[in-house]
């Protein structure tokens, strides 16, 4: 229930120093119980009445002290013009509180103080705060599940696996059936190998060509048979594709000893050896499916520098090698590493 501001107003105004025309800071000191309004509350309350902030604005402050207790409301205030202490009998904490209100807001700013008194509403106690639920109980803790059996260690993934670079020297081993025709009498069948060192996109190499016994027939009975071998050396350019195809073109030069053999009614005259050198070119095809393992074909051109003939004192020149020769080869060739 509210209480009239008139009952009280006044006599707020007869008890309470004269008002502070310059009053600044507001210095309150609250004590109440705990279901009263707090010292926040009440300043807002105070601020709402005035129209206005507390803000300091000169250098007289009002000190208030007051405290609610069972026996009512004791409102002590001081400013510089003196100090009052007062008890306001009651037993309603709200309108305790706001007889306070209007009090320290009276000593404050008069006119604004009593216009606020005349308002509808004036003099209605300060809303109580609702008191704080109880917290709820804790809720029983449910019982912690059972442990599952662990199950088996996974293995660890293994990294994916790291692609090996290849080296960049290897060496080659080539073995190779040929046939030649102008380094013997006729088209002639041999053997050729090779070792070489391949580089990514050259190779050098080392080979050793055999042609087998190839007769030179003479009148009668009367022949010759001519085989050669020879050891040579080259140097290629080679291009290639992703799929392990690769194109050689090489160049290089060879020599080697060409013998002539007499047969029939010649077998009694003396085997002859006579030296072979020449240059020659290669082109040829190589394919690996697999990194270590090859099939090759070429064919080479031979020019010889010095060539190979045979004389006999009857018969005189009876053989001499072509001025350009021909070669063709197919074999297989391993690498390592």
């Amino acid at each position: 229930m509210g209480v009239p501001a008139s009952s009280w107003l006044w006599l707020a105004i007869a008890s309470t120093p004269a008002a502070l025309e310059d009053a600044g800071e507001l210095d309150l000191t609250w004590s109440a119980p705990a279901q009263c309004p707090d010292a926040g509350r009440v300043r807002a309350r105070v601020e709402q009445i005035l129209g206005r902030r507390l803000v300091a604005s000169g250098p007289t402050t009002l000190k208030v002290e007051a405290t609610i207790s069972e026996e009512g409301l004791q409102l002590r205030t001081q400013t510089e013009h003196g100090e009052r202490t007062r008890l306001l009998a009651g037993h309603e904490c709200g309108a305790l509180t706001e007889m306070a209100v209007f009090a320290i807001a009276f000593s404050i700013d008069p006119t604004a103080a009593a216009r606020a008194a005349d308002e509808p509403g004036a003099g209605e106690p300060i809303a109580q705060p609702e008191p704080e639920p109880e917290p709820a109980p804790d809720p029983e803790p449910e019982p912690e599940p059972e442990p599952k059996p662990s199950a088996a260690p996974q293995p660890e993934p293994q990294p994916p696996p790291v692609a090996e670079t290849p080296p960049r020297i290897r060496v080659g081993v080539r073995v190779a059936a040929a046939g030649a025709i102008g380094l013997l009498p006729q088209i002639g069948a041999g053997v050729t190998g090779a070792v070489a060192i391949v580089l990514p996109r050259a190779r050098v190499e080392v080979h050793y060509d055999h042609d087998f016994e190839r007769p030179r027939d003479l009148e009668g009975d009367r022949a010759v048979e001519v085989r050669a071998w020879r050891l040579g050396a080259r140097g290629c350019w080679v291009p290639s594709l992703p799929a392990g195809v690769e194109f050689p073109l090489c160049g290089g030069a060879q020599a080697g000893p060409v013998r002539g053999r007499p047969t029939g009614t010649l077998a009694a005259a003396k085997t002859t050896s006579v030296p072979w050198v020449g240059v020659d070119l290669l082109a040829a095809v190589a394919y690996f499916p697999v990194r270590w393992l090859g099939v090759s074909a070429g064919l080479e051109g031979i020019v010889p520098i010095v060539r190979p003939s045979f004389s006999f004192e009857d018969l005189g020149r009876v053989y001499r090698s072509a001025p350009v020769a021909g070669r063709l080869f197919a074999g297989l060739e391993v690498r390592f590493p």
